[in-house]
């Protein structure tokens, strides 16, 4: 009796062209590898950034409202290194009394919103000391300027800068030499 169709022919991948294919994936995620590693790193630092431009906005956005200085403040509260987290506040008349108006010296600490840290992958480097900003949204003071940096990436991962102007409105720079003692 004849068999109908190729006799003998068997389908499958042989152990061999397996091996290839295992090779050739090995080889290209090698050389992937570091890239997503500087993708990472630069998605870590562009989205400290964001947080940091939002919360700004919210402080703006509240002293607006409130129609009083509201403050964002690096915790442990005044520090340099803003990489331990911030929050945005405004001191209250009585906020148990239930009157959340603001107070003009003294009174209750009231935290809008708080910042959980980056983690050690992120160096944030801003003002010591609180930023305020008025009730138009006016930013009270000089000029207020943060750097954020993935300090163990390499090369190829762009720093940030973050300045909120005398009119209280924020703008991130790009590093572009990818030179982190030059700033942005």
């Amino acid at each position: 009796m004849s068999k109908s169709g190729a006799a003998g022919k068997q389908r499958g991948f042989t152990v061999f062209e397996a091996l290839i294919v295992i090779a050739i994936m090995a080889v290209l995620l090698g050389v992937a590898a570091p890239n997503l590693r500087t993708f990472v790193s630069d998605a870590r630092v562009s989205g400290a950034a964001t947080d940091l431009i939002s919360d700004i906005y919210v402080a703006r956005s509240a002293a607006t409202k409130l129609q009083c200085d509201v403050q964002i403040i690096s915790e442990p509260t005044g520090s340099a290194s803003w990489a331990g987290g911030w929050k945005v506040s405004y001191m209250a008349e009585d906020p148990a009394g239930g009157d959340l108006g603001c107070a003009a010296t003294g009174g209750d600490e009231v935290v809008l919103k708080r910042r959980d840290p980056h983690g050690g992958d992120v160096v944030i480097a801003g003002p010591e000391g609180a930023v305020v900003f008025g009730y138009d949204g006016r930013q009270v003071g000089a000029e207020r300027n943060w750097e954020i940096q993935a300090p163990n990436a390499n090369d190829k991962v762009h720093m940030r800068c973050v300045e909120i102007s005398p009119a209280g409105k924020p703008r991130e720079q790009k590093d572009v030499d990818y030179n982190n003692g030059n700033g942005c």
